[in-house]
């Protein structure tokens, strides 16, 4: 990755960090005390393609599972009305039937 050491330390030029020592490239971006969000920013706007599409299937898959479970949470609610409409019809039913039969 190339990062502006302008945005990094100040100084004018271009950095190369290794993609292989993470820790270290945190670490370096910790002691700058840039605000975490403008780190977010840069790492977005410097990313490259395929994380960019891997974080675009992450958040279309994170959609899905979020509507999917919205449709479960709505059919198990018609279930439940369904039941429960069921059982007031049986219990309308048991109380006609008693009431027939004393007459």
């Amino acid at each position: 990755l190339i990062w502006r050491k302008n945005l990094l330390t100040g100084e004018s030029g271009k950095t190369k960090v290794s993609k292989s020592k993470p820790a270290i490239f945190d670490e370096f971006l910790l002691r700058s005390r840039i605000h975490p969000v403008m780190i977010m920013c840069i790492i977005l706007r410097n990313m490259p393609d395929s994380f960019k599409k891997a974080i675009q299937t992450a958040a279309h898959e994170e959609f899905i599972i979020t509507q999917v479970t919205a449709s479960n949470a709505s059919s198990s609610a018609v279930t439940a009305t369904a039941i429960s409409r069921k059982e007031s019809l049986d219990d309308n039913a048991k109380i006609l039937t008693n009431s027939q039969a004393t007459t």
